[in-house]
């Protein structure tokens, strides 16, 4: 995760250009503020990841070690994008971006009162200790707490089948709500109950059948994208300081080399993934999507509440990155919801196009196999060798013929003898 931030970071600061302090001429983006911004895509969603992860055509093509890696990391990465993200805005609050005069007074300095210290200081303190670690030990302690309730009612017979469908949905409100009044990460929260949950594999076992979770998840994935499409800022696409072939650009760069170069590098200590194909089509299928859109909204309002300037107002760098952010992470999530979409689907046209006007594609054959079936086919076919031995027999009459005065003079050369 730490390698997609770096490289999301690099991607956005090379790529965007931000108005300079008379609006007259574009700079590079702060370092900062790509940092803050790389934070909000660098998480997997785990909502779009369910195309690879569930269904036929996951059963069919992707192992299970890898589901359950591609699942595991797209759950985690939702929680433990709170530390990049506050890492990037305690230092901008703190240090400042683009030389604006700030409340520590000093030129070439926007912070707050307490410099890198104190960004430092709010980072361990409140972000690991009270939003993550917090979060985490109150989720799994919730997680083990049901599941050893559980298997206590289930061998009484105080529960029935039913009850423990509806579970992960009761636990997952109840540790929002509880999570939601300390401040705390309920997103890492939920995650870690659900691995405290099914440690053992008791809860897999006695689930087994159940179709009331799977009927919630399509319900709620189906939710998000009707909420996507609504509440998407189509306008500012075309209106943002960011012209829109930078950002086109700049989601196809993110698509591309967010994670498979990370991936490929990192493959062989990864135990699921053994081949670099293996590692190039876990690293494709990385989708942006809810969990950016929430960082996002994370982002502006600690922007508009906690960045501001002696005179009680929101900065002028807070403010230009509080509409860039904007626009960036939802054109992103915009392609990424496309691309990854759409790539099942066209996967399953070419497959179909393939096996039925080539010959063998059908029997399952591979790319390799089937050219060198044809090749056989072709040196095989009748015509061909027909063809070789007409050539053959052309040539021959076409020989040069021994001269007849040549074969006179050795024929009296001989009688002379």
């Amino acid at each position: 995760m730490v390698g997609m931030w770096m490289m999301s970071t690099l991607l956005v600061w090379a790529i965007v250009r931000v108005p300079g302090k008379n609006n007259d001429f574009e700079t590079t983006m702060p370092f900062l503020q790509a940092l803050a911004v790389a934070a909000c895509i660098t998480p997997t969603d785990p909502v779009l990841s369910n195309t690879i992860v569930r269904g036929r055509w996951a059963d069919r093509h992707v192992p299970v070690p890898m589901t359950q890696l591609i699942s595991a990391e797209s759950g985690a990465n939702d929680g433990l994008g709170y530390p990049f993200l506050y890492l990037a805005l305690y230092l901008l609050k703190y240090l400042g971006t683009q030389g604006y005069q700030g409340a520590a007074g000093a030129g070439g300095s926007a912070g707050h009162w307490g410099g890198a210290r104190s960004a430092m200081g709010m980072w361990f303190g409140e972000t690991w200790g009270y939003l993550v670690l917090l979060g985490a030990v109150w989720g799994v302690f919730v997680g083990w707490l049901a599941r050893r309730c559980l298997k206590v009612a289930v061998a009484l017979g105080y529960t029935s089948q039913e009850n423990l469908y509806t579970l992960t949905v009761v636990i997952s409100l109840f540790l929002i709500g509880t999570c939601g009044l300390v401040g705390s990460d309920d997103i890492l929260a939920c995650f870690a109950a659900g691995n405290a949950l099914s440690w053992d594999g008791w809860f897999q076992s006695e689930t087994r059948n159940d179709s009331f979770e799977p009927a919630i998840d399509m319900l709620l994935n189906m939710s998000f994208f009707v909420w996507f499409g609504v509440v998407c800022p189509w306008p500012l696409f075309s209106m943002s300081f960011v012209p829109p072939w930078r950002l086109v650009v700049l989601a196809v760069t993110i698509l591309l080399l967010r994670r498979p170069l990370i991936l490929l590098l990192l493959y062989k200590w990864l135990g699921p993934v053994h081949q670099p194909r293996q590692a190039l089509f876990m690293g494709y299928f990385g989708p942006i999507g809810v969990s950016a859109v929430f960082y996002q909204h994370e982002m502006m309002e600690f922007l508009h509440t906690q960045v501001k300037g002696p005179d009680g107002e929101v900065r002028p760098d807070a403010q230009t990155l509080s509409e860039l952010v904007r626009v960036i992470v939802w054109f992103v999530v915009l392609s990424s919801a496309v691309v990854h979409g759409l790539s099942i689907p066209i996967y399953q046209c070419c497959l179909y196009l393939v096996r039925r006007f080539i010959p063998g594609a059908a029997e399952g054959l591979s790319i390799r196999d089937i050219i060198r079936n044809e090749k056989q086919y072709i040196l095989s076919r009748s015509w061909v060798s027909e063809l070789e031995g007409d050539l053959e027999g052309r040539l021959r009459s076409f020989a040069r013929p021994r001269p007849p005065f040549r074969r006179l003079r050795f024929e009296r050369d001989e009688e002379a003898q």
